[in-house]
């Protein structure tokens, strides 16, 4: 029976070697492993040895780097940059605008106050104090009064 054993044994050694390894390559799964037991003291083989690690698989090729933008290819035919165009002289500030001239405006006389007697409201009136310098208004009603006023709207004067 010791034999049979041994026989099993080998080929269950021979058998884990073969399956343990078949990526390697011809070379490694034709030479194999070897396992051979010698009797022990008890008439039984020791247990195969463990297979080797299979190597680890090459690294995958490096990708190849992205061209260069075309600015950088071509660097030594691209124009150069334009010159800066010079700065624009400062411009002196305006003058201020002249005050208005100061015009007093003249009081409402009577008599266009009278124009305006018996007239509706809103009636436009015109009347001229000397020549060149006239009042245009409306006839209005005031609260309390009978009679409407002269509400002056343009005074104009011809120098």
């Amino acid at each position: 029976m010791k034999t049979t054993t041994r026989a099993a044994t080998l080929a269950l050694a021979t058998l884990l070697a073969n399956l343990a390894l078949p990526g390697l390559g011809a070379g490694t799964a034709q030479a194999g492993v070897h396992y051979r037991c010698e009797t022990s003291a008890r008439g039984d083989c020791p247990p195969p040895p463990a297979p080797p690690a299979p190597p680890a698989p090459p690294a995958p090729p490096a990708s190849p780097a992205p061209p260069a933008p075309f600015h950088e290819r071509h660097a030594s035919i691209a124009p150069s940059a334009p010159p800066a165009p010079p700065a624009l002289p400062s411009m002196p500030r305006p003058p201020a605008p002249p005050a208005p001239p100061a015009v007093a405006l003249p009081e409402v006389p009577a008599q266009a106050h009278a124009a305006c007697a018996g007239k509706p409201d809103g009636t436009r009136v015109t009347h001229v104090l000397r020549q060149g310098e006239t009042l245009t208004g409306v006839c209005e009603r005031v609260t309390g009064q009978a009679e409407p006023l002269f509400r002056l709207r343009h005074y104009r004067r011809e120098d």
